[in-house]
């Protein structure tokens, strides 16, 4: 077993204490989002789970085009940009309410 100076065995260890490199001021109160943008966010994510269901996507599944591109394509990415655009849209709510909150 190898040995390195001032290395001890660890059941002869001794505790230390563990520092943060932040400090924590627990008298204040937690950031805590504001309820309807929170509930927001959970029924965004129950939407995003619902459309892409395979019984959902197979009513997609159709033989026409739409400027060339198959049903089911414009239904996948535009289902996806939409997506993220109203992710983006609840995220800076969500910053702002909390910058807000902080002032």
């Amino acid at each position: 077993m190898t040995s390195y100076p001032g290395s001890k065995p660890c059941w002869n260890a001794q505790k230390t204490e563990t520092r943060f490199a932040f400090r924590i001021n627990w008298q204040e109160a937690p950031i805590t989002p504001p309820r309807r943008l929170t509930e927001r966010a959970l029924v965004l994510m129950l939407v995003a789970l619902f459309i892409w269901l395979p019984p959902i996507v197979g009513m997609f599944s159709l033989d026409g085009t739409i400027l060339g591109l198959p049903i089911l394509f414009v239904y996948f990415f535009a289902g996806w940009a939409i997506l993220i655009a109203l992710c983006a849209i609840l995220t800076r709510a969500l910053r702002h309410a909390a910058q807000t909150e902080r002032k």
